[in-house]
């Protein structure tokens, strides 16, 4: 399956096949190479640079943005790493192979020689390693465990226990299924000749290793290489009745292949922030991406900050994408810990559970380096069930943070479609407060396994009710709560009775007759969505 990117997009991601033949050279290494400013072309008009990246913005990425950013819609994030410095760079004999946005940063493959060149160039900052990874064989499939109860709205076959252990099948029940969000997928690559994978309702797809639209295996590729990502987006987005629903069945997918897997080549950073920046700007609801990086990282690294993964997943979540990561394996190895970008500060770290809710013998703890609790949440990632590679129709189960991270991305997308004016942040918050630990959590399961249904539930009343006289007329305005809405209540005393004034999304309310009688005590609750 291929298909093609807008010509506006695909320029700032298509660059360079050179750099993907020169790891064959020993001697050549991927660095960063970071800037000290935009460069000529901004410095000179930093004015007019920023409102044509504006308006080059899709629609859809201004909407999302609009409604959940922490940020102005558009910004210098939005600049590409100066031309003028590129040409530099390259003039070095170093080849490109990524360009970041948001770390105003070159990503190249170079000699020590031509390390030293860039480190000398007056514009760059840093030349530091593109941090890599390995990932751990999968273990040995178990048997598929026994089909869900009859009667449900959808039959799940196998898949049912793990949605049911997290309060999903409720909410598919409830007409929520991801329709209109759009989750991006980070992995090795996609077998979307699967009769469970979502082909129809992949809107693009990038393969960031060889620089082209196919994800799934083509010429050259390792036999396994989509083999784990088949696994993942499954877990969170498959369907096929009487085998297999993910969470988010129904929501639209972006697919980045950004892990190379074959044994001589380690997992980079860079493709997976590559990646990322693309699927924001396509307008990516979620990510979820099991990858992890350690390689040139300690322990002491790990403060949600240092890492150029961390980073970028902190500005993807400033911009209004939750990004879902898998706390990592690593319980049991010399590493002993959580992996990047599992530390960063916006990101649902998400550790592994089995059917009993004992934390998985493998699933990565925390905390992080500045003392935060980490994993934020769990899931099911023992024998978990997912669509295998064998043949179109084959299933399998599998195990690791890799397959209970997909199953909270696709939860977080039916509370995104049940709340689109949600915030990262909120999404969070009532994940958090609502997951099995909340009252007690701790660095192995951390708030503890999620519960979706009650996370759409969730609410908090707002905070600092503030009331000022206008003429006759009486405004109030509070701090936004949790919810999917606002009612206002008025009282006569502090001890009522309360009666309902108005119902509102804003944050302010003017009760225009409110000194013609004597209901001058008020309430402000968030409003809540039930269930069936």
């Amino acid at each position: 399956m291929s298909r093609v990117l807008s010509f506006l997009i695909l320029p700032l991601f298509l660059l360079g096949a050179q750099g993907v033949a020169a790891q064959t050279d020993p001697a050549v290494e991927p660095v960063w190479v970071l800037l000290r400013d935009r460069g000529p072309e901004v410095e000179t008009d930093r004015g007019a640079a920023l409102v044509a990246a504006a308006e080059a913005l899709p629609v859809r990425t201004q909407e999302r943005r609009r409604l959940r950013s922490s940020l102005a819609t558009a910004g210098e994030w939005d600049l590409p790493p100066s031309p003028n410095y590129r040409q530099q760079v390259l003039a070095t004999g170093a080849s490109l192979r990524h360009e970041s946005r948001w770390l105003n940063a070159f990503s190249v493959m170079a000699t020590p020689d031509q390390q030293r060149q860039l480190a000398g160039l007056p514009f760059v900052l840093e030349v530091r390693p593109v941090a890599r990874g390995t990932r751990a064989p999968l273990p040995r499939a178990e048997a598929l465990p026994p089909s869900g109860p009859a009667g449900r709205l959808l039959d799940y076959g196998a898949s049912f226990a793990q949605l049911d252990e997290i309060d999903v099948p409720r909410v598919h029940e409830a007409g929520l299924n991801g329709a209109g969000v759009v989750v991006l997928m980070l992995d090795t690559g996609y077998y979307t000749d699967h009769e469970a994978l979502p082909e129809a309702q992949v809107l693009a797809e990038w393969d960031f290793i060889n620089n082209d639209n196919e994800t799934q295996n083509q010429p050259g590729d390792a036999p396994d290489q989509h083999n784990h990502g088949t696994l993942t987006l499954s877990a969170l987005g498959g369907s096929f009745p009487g085998q297999i629903y993910g969470p988010a069945w129904g929501a639209s997918f972006l697919l980045a292949k950004t892990e190379d897997v074959t044994s001589e080549t380690p997992v980079e950073e860079d493709h997976y922030i590559a990646a990322l920046e693309w699927g924001e700007l396509l307008g990516a609801d979620v990510a979820s991406g099991s990858l992890g990086y350690i390689d040139w990282y300690t322990i002491g690294d790990l403060d949600g900050q240092t890492a150029p993964t961390c980073a970028a997943v902190n500005q993807a979540v400033a911009l209004g994408m939750v990004v879902c990561v898998s706390a990592g394996n690593e319980r049991n190895s010399d590493w002993g810990h959580i992996v990047t970008p599992a530390d960063a500060t916006g990101a649902i770290a998400v550790g592994a559970v089995n059917s009993a809710n004992v934390i998985a013998s493998f699933s990565s703890p925390g905390p992080t380096a500045d003392g935060r609790i980490k994993p934020e949440v769990c899931a099911r990632g023992v024998s978990t069930v997912c669509a295998g590679i064998d043949a179109p129709d084959h299933y399998r189960t599998a195990s690791g943070t890799s397959l209970s991270c997909p199953l909270v991305g696709g939860s977080v997308a039916l509370v995104i479609q049940a709340h689109p004016d949600w915030t990262p942040g909120q999404v969070r918050e009532a994940l958090l407060n609502t997951a099995d630990r909340a009252a007690t959590p701790d660095n192995d399961f951390g708030w503890g396994r999620i519960r979706t249904g009650q996370a759409i539930e969730y609410t908090r009343a707002p905070l600092e009710l503030g009331i000022t006289l206008e003429g006759s007329a009486i405004r109030l305005v509070w701090q936004a709560g949790v919810g999917s809405g606002y009612r206002v209540f008025g009282a006569p005393e502090p001890g009522g009775p309360w009666n309902l004034l108005a119902e509102t999304q804003a944050t302010t309310w003017l009760h225009a007759d409110a000194l013609s009688n004597s209901r001058l005590c008020y309430r402000v609750t968030s409003a809540g969505t039930v269930l069936p």
